[in-house]
């Protein structure tokens, strides 16, 4: 963008009818009859009379925004090439513009740029979309938060911070929690690994309701008792030990690197409950090698706990994203879909 000239193109028309003058000096010559259609803060100020009529200059209007913010909004409003965000900084200075002159569609297309910095800076979008009372935005950004294993821990405060209500930082706190809680209880759902719709669990034999558990995971089938193996009840406990059914309590064996991987996917949950946490080769690894010094794990393990991870991760996605933060105010956005 220039910066020298008192005009920039292409809102330089030596025939425009009025003059948008910026904080810095740059003049935006543009068609009242187009930023009317584009404002009606605009438009109620072109009824006004503009005093005394002693040239046929065009009208001048000078605004508090600087010729960038200015020339991004203007942008939206002709039918000119679209503007280009460098910073989210940029597109939040022109959002409030387009706030302050109601300009409904610079601000939703605004506001769906904002979400191409969600990545980088979750914390400012999510603060800009509760300042603005943005279900949607807010829900992204505090859906992306939970990708931050530190939260809180920022290396410089966001401006928008200097307005946002401590509430709002307990709705994020009380949302991570939720969603913590919810992708722990996943893992932990032993009856679903041992009966579960996966087409892997454990069959009921004919004969003292033993289950038979010959093609069910590795861990789960294999009869070694070594001093790691852990001895868990699934079903519901108050109801007394019984295999006739899957509801009715009774207590397996699990083996030992299994168990490690589980203990160790719900400690990374806790910092981040995202569901490609189970999935990650670095958090199979270790424990595939655990499994290599079982003869019966051995052959089997990395392509079970592999898939076993995988569904896991389906469903500890699933579960979160029931989860939804508790805001005191709903003002849908029609431009920005979101991905529930």
């Amino acid at each position: 963008m220039e910066r020298n000239s008192s005009t920039r193109p292409p809102f330089d028309d030596a025939d425009a009818d009025v003059i948008f003058r910026s904080s810095d000096g740059v003049e935006f010559r543009l068609y009242k009859s187009a930023i009317a259609k584009a404002s009606p803060v605009f438009r109620d100020m072109f009824t006004l009379p503009d005093g005394p009529v002693l040239t046929m200059e065009p009208q001048v209007v000078p605004l508090t925004e600087d010729a960038d913010t200015l020339e991004r909004l203007f942008r939206l409003c002709y039918p000119v090439e679209r503007p280009r965000f460098a910073s989210l900084e940029d597109v939040r200075l022109a959002l409030e513009a387009a706030e302050k002159y109601m300009m409904e569609v610079a601000v939703a297309v605004l506001r769906e740029a904002s979400m191409e910095f969600l990545d980088a800076e979750p914390w400012r979008i999510y603060a800009i979309g509760y300042l603005w009372h943005d279900k949607q935005i807010a829900r992204r950004a505090a859906r992306q938060l939970l990708e931050h294993p530190q939260l809180f821990e920022l290396d410089t405060m966001p401006s928008e911070f200097d307005r946002l209500p401590a509430a709002a930082l307990y709705h994020v706190f009380q949302y991570r929690k939720q969603c913590v809680a919810a992708a722990t209880a996943i893992v932990d759902d032993m009856t679903w690994m041992v009966y579960g719709s996966h087409g892997r669990g454990a069959r009921h034999g004919k004969k003292n309701g033993i289950p038979d558990r010959s093609g069910t995971w590795c861990w789960l089938s294999c009869a070694e008792r070594g001093a790691n193996a852990r001895l868990v009840t699934v079903g519901d406990r108050s109801r007394g030990y019984n295999w006739s059914s899957p509801s009715m309590p009774h207590r397996v064996y699990l083996q030992g690197w299994w168990d490690a991987w589980r203990e160790q996917l719900i400690r990374e949950l806790t910092l981040r409950p995202i569901g490609g946490l189970a999935t990650m080769k670095c958090n199979l690894e270790p424990f595939l090698r655990r499994a290599g010094s079982c003869t019966h794990c051995a052959p089997q393990a990395y392509d079970d706990l592999t898939e076993y991870a995988q569904l896991q991760a389906e469903r500890i996605d699933a579960a979160v994203a029931k989860v939804s933060i508790e805001l005191p105010w709903n003002k849908p956005s029609a431009a920005i879909n979101e991905d529930d």
